[in-house]
């Protein structure tokens, strides 16, 4: 999930401008000079892991759609505090919209996947219980 973080700035536009955390950028990461490309960041990361070099991370979507989720849980609790009266910011009125941007953009990106797709390579495998829960959620959710 934090490498999920680390990369969410490329699947971020100018639409977000308006947020703090994404004011200042003025367009694509991408396209600011000195500033790797999401693949290059992730290369680095397998290799500094010690993890095999390949184009693909499994579940990449989902790890990245999660750090978005969690960013729209945190600017729907500014919204509300500012809703409160207790918010610490003059702006705090604009993570309204924030809170519904970037949880439609970590559904997008969870849908739709992300520059990185799915791949053999298993590198944050699940334990047996792990698999059984798993399951036991998926049947849950089934019924």
């Amino acid at each position: 999930v934090d490498l999920g973080y680390l990369c969410h700035i490329y699947h971020v536009g100018s639409e977000a401008n308006f947020l703090p955390m994404f004011s200042g950028i003025g367009g694509p990461i991408s396209e600011v000079e000195g500033i790797p490309s999401e693949p290059n960041v992730l290369k680095s990361y397998l290799k500094a892991r010690c993890l095999p070099l390949v184009s693909n991370i499994p579940h990449w979507p989902f790890y990245l759609g999660l750090t978005f989720f969690k960013m729209a849980s945190i600017a729907h609790g500014v919204y509300h505090r500012y809703l409160e009266g207790t918010a610490s910011s003059d702006n705090a009125h604009l993570f309204k919209e924030g809170a519904k941007l970037i949880s439609e953009i970590g559904l997008l990106v969870v849908k739709g996947g992300s520059i990185l797709q799915h791949s053999d390579v298993d590198f944050f495998p699940i334990s047996e219980k792990g698999k059984e829960i798993l399951n036991r959620v998926k049947a849950f959710i089934k019924d």
